[in-house]
């Protein structure tokens, strides 16, 4: 994740920056075994952080805007969050569950998995 380029607009905090690496997380590993139950015809999407109330969420504006207008021309959206992403409010969304049709998670709480199945979103869960 590398530094802000501008300001950030105005939201409920408080964040805390979790991670700060100019590495990446490759998730082959989570996805493989579920690779044939997948669409292949969608846009993934990762994450800063997941809320039940907030969608998909990032702290980069300029990776909110870039994902969000490839999400809205995909005719599916499929989320990826790692377990230290879930319930953390990045500043900037990045779309809304009404706009994600599968989360691909390694671990959920129960409650948050519930809260987002209740937007109409699948919940794929990786051992």
């Amino acid at each position: 994740m590398g530094p802000e380029h501008e300001p950030g607009v105005a939201s409920d905090g408080p964040f805390q920056n979790v991670l700060s690496s100019a590495t990446s997380i490759c998730w082959e590993a989570t996805l493989q075994p579920f690779a044939s139950e997948l669409p292949a015809a969608c846009d993934w999407v990762s994450s800063d952080g997941v809320t039940v109330e907030g969608g998909v969420r990032t702290f980069s504006l300029d990776d909110a805007a870039s994902a969000r207008a490839m999400s809205e021309s995909a005719s599916r959206a499929v989320a990826l969050a790692s377990p230290g992403k879930v319930g953390l409010a990045a500043r900037a969304r990045v779309i809304g569950w009404d706009r994600v049709d599968v989360l691909v998670a390694a671990s959920l709480p129960m409650e948050f998995a519930r809260g987002v199945t209740q937007h109409g979103v699948e919940v794929v869960q990786a051992a």
